[in-house]
Parts: C-alpha cells; sequence; structure tokens
C-alpha cells in the first residue's frame, strides 16, 4: 500500500490530506508537524535543513516498515523546505507530491511525481 503524508508547517492540512487519501484508498497516513505552526515556524535556513533531514528519516523508517510503494506528500510549508525535502526524495522512493488548488476545486491535487 500507499503512504499518505501530510506535512503542517505553515497550517494544518490534516483534514484535506485525510479526505484525499481516503478517498484515494492510499493506506496508511502519517501527519508530521511542528507544535505551532505559522509562517515563521522556521526559524533559520539550518532549522529548515534539519527538519528536512528528520523528516526523511523518519519517513524512511516508516517506508521500510510498511514496505509502502509510493508516497503521496502534501504539504503547507514554505517552498524552501519543499525544496530541501525533494533533495531527500531519492532516498524515499518514489514520490507523488500534490499542490493545493486555491481556485477551483479547493483541494489537493496531484502535481508531480517520481
Amino acid at each position: 500500500p500507499d503512504l499518505a503524508l501530510a506535512i503542517s508547517i505553515t497550517h494544518d492540512v490534516s483534514a484535506e490530506a485525510r479526505a484525499v487519501a481516503t478517498s484515494a484508498s492510499m493506506g496508511s497516513f502519517v501527519h508530521a508537524r511542528l507544535s505551532t505552526p505559522g509562517g515563521s515556524a522556521i526559524k533559520s535556513g539550518g532549522h529548515a535543513v534539519w527538519l528536512a533531514d528528520e523528516l526523511a528519516r523518519i519517513v524512511r523508517e516508516i517506508v521500510r516498515d510498511q514496505k509502502a510503494a509510493r508516497i503521496h506528500v502534501f504539504p503547507a510549508c514554505p517552498v524552501a523546505f519543499a525544496f530541501l525535502l525533494g533533495q531527500r526524495s531519492a532516498a524515499l522512493g518514489p514520490v507523488t507530491m500534490y499542490e493545493y488548488d486555491f481556485g477551483v476545486s479547493k483541494t489537493y491535487r496531484p502535481g508531480m511525481s517520481t
């Protein structure tokens, strides 16, 4: 089964991500979040790198333990953090990144896949 990963840094996206993951029968759902989400939740570039490294490490363990075939990522984070996480994506396996459609559908839709 696939793994759905909601990343709540700027705001909580767990409900929206879970709705998409459930309707698509993605399997396991993981919610990675900071204790206080918001625009200033990431304190510095070093903090962002540390967060990306830790998230990649934890997700690798989950993928290994659950034998997930693909990771579906639902981010609410600064684009710089998404870039840092993307640099680590080869270690995670196949990834589909979702983007939130603020226009018509008001939901997450697949953006790109590796």
